[in-house]
Formats: structure tokens, sequence, C-alpha cells
């Protein structure tokens, strides 16, 4: 065997070499920058990782989908917060149209479900509450009907468009703060939705994927503490349920909404009860 020859053994040595060690430190720097920091020579984004307050978790209807209107008691958090949490769950439209004018509320807080017997939701509209220019006559109706509520999340009346909005307080005036709307979210196919709402913040992830950080513009709605979080609205019957339903009575990281979260369940989880 000759110089060359050996030369080009060692160069291709070399370079299989150098290909494992990059793909060995991508893998390291992934797990790094998503689960936890293990390379001291790198910045982190997750500094406060080891210093994040404690939280208490619960899932419930995690074996069958929540039944409409119903009071989600989460019985082993001795401390549920209102203004600091993250709730993550299961989303499932099964495709059939129900022509309405209410929009289809999925989660809310309030201290007795609310009731919509009629499919005219402008019924509800007070006149005599001072409206900002921004909102427009069902987000009136929201404001009115859901009055005990500091966040809302609904699916549009007509399109399948998901809407998340925090009320606050801008003076005398309740505003309905919506963030960018979720559009054509899938039908037949379940989804995940996950919510951290902090004080001054809220973030909103789509299957564990962060698609939204929204900065809150006034002061937050205060929270009644005898109030529950509830379930979809009855008026909206099968067509929309929700299930796998956890609450954290505390902020998470975007790690933790990858790794605590549980994972989103099959489509006959909805359609076989």
């Amino acid at each position: 065997m000759d110089i060359l020859q050996v030369a080009k053994i060692s160069s291709g040595s070399l370079f299989a070499g150098s290909i494992i060690a990059l793909i060995i430190f991508i893998i390291l720097l992934i797990y790094h920058y998503s689960v936890k920091p293990i390379l001291p020579f790198l910045p982190s984004n997750q500094s406060s990782y080891e210093s994040l307050p404690t939280y208490q978790s619960q899932t419930l209807y995690g074996a069958n989908p929540a039944p409409p209107n119903t009071a989600l008691n989460f019985t082993s958090i001795t401390d549920f917060k209102f203004e600091e949490f993250t709730i993550s769950f299961d989303v499932f439209l099964n495709g059939s149209y129900k022509s309405t004018s209410v929009p289809r509320v999925l989660l809310y807080f309030s201290d007795a479900p609310v009731v919509i017997p009629s499919n005219n939701f402008k019924e509800y509209k007070v006149d005599s509450v001072d409206i900002p220019s921004m909102l427009d006559g069902t987000q009136t109706d929201i404001l009115t009907v859901f009055n005990k509520t500091n966040f809302i999340v609904y699916m549009d009346p007509v399109k399948n468009d998901l809407k998340v909005g925090i009320v606050t307080n801008n003076g005398s005036t309740s505003t309905l703060e919506l963030l960018p709307t979720i559009n054509n979210v899938p039908i037949n196919e379940p989804f995940q939705i996950t919510i951290i709402k902090a004080d001054k913040f809220i973030e909103v992830y789509k299957n564990k994927l962060l698609i939204t950080t929204y900065k809150i513009k006034h002061s937050p709605f205060i929270m009644n503490t005898n109030s529950k979080l509830y379930s979809p609205i009855s008026f909206i019957g099968d067509t929309i349920k929700i299930g796998n339903i956890q609450y954290f009575n505390n902020v998470i990281t975007s790690s933790q909404v990858r790794s605590l979260t549980p994972p989103i369940k099959d489509k006959k989880f909805f359609t076989s009860s």
C-alpha cells in the first residue's frame, strides 16, 4: 500500500468521523435548547428552568370527552389560580354543519353554566354598555353574556376559525382583547391547544408548537374566587368536543409544554363515545 492510498483512507475516515461528531453535536444542541441545558459553554433560553415556581397539575376527561357546559372540577388542585395558569385540551370538530350566529364557546370561567337557548345571540346585547370601536356585535354579546370570565376560547359561528380572547378593563370599559385568529383548524382530526395565561402576556400553542405570544394591553378582569372552568356550551351539541383537559396552576415553559402536556388523543377517543 503506497502513501497515496494511506492518505485517501485516512482522509475518508476523518470525514466520516467529522460527520458522526456533527450529528452528535446537533442532537446535544437540540436537547440543550428544547429539554434542559446541558452544554455550559452555550447560552440557554431556559436560564430560569431550575428556579421555575412550583405548580400543581391535574388532567380531566382523559378517558372520554367532556360533557357540554360542565364545571371542570380540578379537585386535586389546592391552590386554583385564575390570573396565572396553563390549560391544555384536545379539540375535535366532526364536520357537521350547524347554522348559528352564536360563537361556539369552548372554555370560559363562570360561577354557573351559561345557558343560550336561542340562535340569535344579538338578543343578549346590552345597549347601555360602552363598547370600544374595535369590537363588533358578536364580541359585544360575549362581553355581556360571558361577563364573569377573564379569558374565553371559542370557534367562529360560521368559519372553522378558533379565537382566544382576554377580558380586560380599560378604565370603566370592559374590553375583549382578541389574539390573532387560528384559521382553518382541522376537521375530523383532533388537535391540541395549550394556553399559558400570565399577568402581562398570554401564549397559545397548537399541537405543542408556539403560534402566538400576545402582550395584554389593559388591566386583566378580576375573577370571582367561586368561579369554575366550564366545557363547551350546550348549544353546539356534539359538533365540537373537547377532552384530555390538563390544568396547571402556574405558567410553564415552552419545553414543558412539549414534555408535560399529554399526547393528543386519536379520532376514536371522540367518535366512539
